[in-house]
């Protein structure tokens, strides 16, 4: 594995070549990430393998990190395995995107044809991470917040029962 990974690619021509890019990002790389997790002290492994579908180059492979969100329901550490696969083509317009199959996200390239290493791994793992995170069976959760029902409290329906069976009206 590389000490050092590229900032921007050319994902043509890494295509034509059919590289295999392996490496791991440290978490304080991934700025798009930062407001999501507790600490950024992790890293991510990925494999990137790059390829041509017709005339339009790819990439597929894999991602997998540890990251420590934050439950939504205690606000505790969540600690919360990503293990996803990447499926992406490279365009350079809206009108290349739509063209791609539905299980091919779209990564835009700049005006000279490179994109951000980067940019492609942290966005594929915004994808792989819940909306709103949180623990299973979380402590505060709905179910420990629901008051427990008394049984012996008088129905206040009943004394308007009582009345209106004991009521007699004079004409």
């Amino acid at each position: 594995m590389p000490d050092h990974l590229p900032d921007l690619i050319d994902p043509v021509s890494f295509a034509d070549k059919s590289r295999t890019v392996v490496g791991e990002l440290d978490f304080s790389r991934l700025d798009k990430l930062s407001d999501l997790v507790v600490d950024n002290s992790g890293r991510v492994r990925f494999e990137l393998r790059f390829g041509k579908s017709g005339r339009i180059a790819g990439a597929t492979g894999t991602l997998d990190a540890v990251m420590n969100l934050q439950c939504q329901r205690c606000l505790g550490e969540l600690p919360w395995h990503v293990q996803a696969d990447i499926n992406v083509g490279f365009v350079k317009s809206v009108d290349e995107a739509s063209l791609l199959p539905e299980n091919v996200e779209p990564v835009m390239m700049d005006a000279e044809g490179h994109v951000s290493l980067v940019d492609v791994v942290q966005d594929e793992m915004l994808l792989a991470i819940p909306v709103v995170p949180r623990h299973e069976d979380c402590g505060s959760g709905v179910a420990a917040a629901k008051p427990k029902p008394e049984t012996d409290r008088p129905n206040p329906f009943a004394v308007l029962n009582q009345f209106k069976n004991n009521t007699t009206f004079k004409e």
